[in-house]
């Protein structure tokens, strides 16, 4: 089954999006299984270890303006 073309998405962004499509289509299951663990691995280097994360709700609070 391919994946319909969506005209409200920006063409380069479509274009990578199908490409991936294709690409996944080829693959059996277990290779997409493991691309999914390398790029699950890759987003966690990413957000753990190579970024400064803004987001409030997963940063620990200050002990002072806490008590």
């Amino acid at each position: 089954m391919a994946l319909a073309s969506r005209d409200w998405v920006a063409k380069h962004c479509e274009e990578r999006v199908q490409s991936i499509a294709r690409q996944t289509r080829k693959s059996v299951s277990g290779q997409i299984a493991e691309r999914l663990e390398i790029l699950a691995a890759r987003n966690r280097e990413i957000h753990e270890r190579d970024c400064f994360n803004l987001n409030p709700a997963t940063n620990l609070m200050n002990p002072a303006p806490r008590r």
